[in-house]
């Protein structure tokens, strides 16, 4: 995926992109800038829980979870990472590694364009989500 060396060290909050309302569902992310195709976005350091935290799914931090590529655990993203919306041809994409999100640039993108990712789930989870 992304083609700049990423380190453990060197998350970022890209001052390029920021929270507004979305056409599609609440809030999004859209660019302040424009990005270049697969030009990194975001590198956000992540929070990790036990994905067995029965609390968790009650409260609104459910709606902003990744799964660990390991499947063991839930993971938080910190920053942005939590805020993009779901396209099925999205714009951009993500990689969830043990303590970091990455989000790339698929396309060019235009400053003022909503960046949006695929959240990777099925119709009928996307559906339970409201999303769809």
């Amino acid at each position: 995926m992304p083609k700049q060396k990423i380190t453990k060290n060197r998350c970022f909050q890209n001052d390029g992109v920021m929270v507004s309302q979305s056409r599609v569902a609440g809030l999004g992310v859209f660019a302040r800038r424009k990005f270049r195709k697969n030009e990194i976005i975001e590198v956000a350091p992540v929070i990790s829980v036990t994905k067995n935290c029965e609390l968790l799914y009650h409260t609104e931090l459910n709606h902003y979870q990744f799964e660990s590529l390991d499947e063991k655990s839930l993971i938080i993203g910190l920053g942005y990472s939590s805020m993009y919306n779901h396209m099925h041809n999205p714009n951009a994409t993500f990689l969830v590694l043990d303590d970091i999100i990455i989000i790339q640039s698929r396309r060019i993108i235009q400053s003022g364009e909503e960046i949006f990712v695929n959240y990777g789930w099925d119709a009928e989870t996307l559906e339970e989500a409201g999303i769809i």
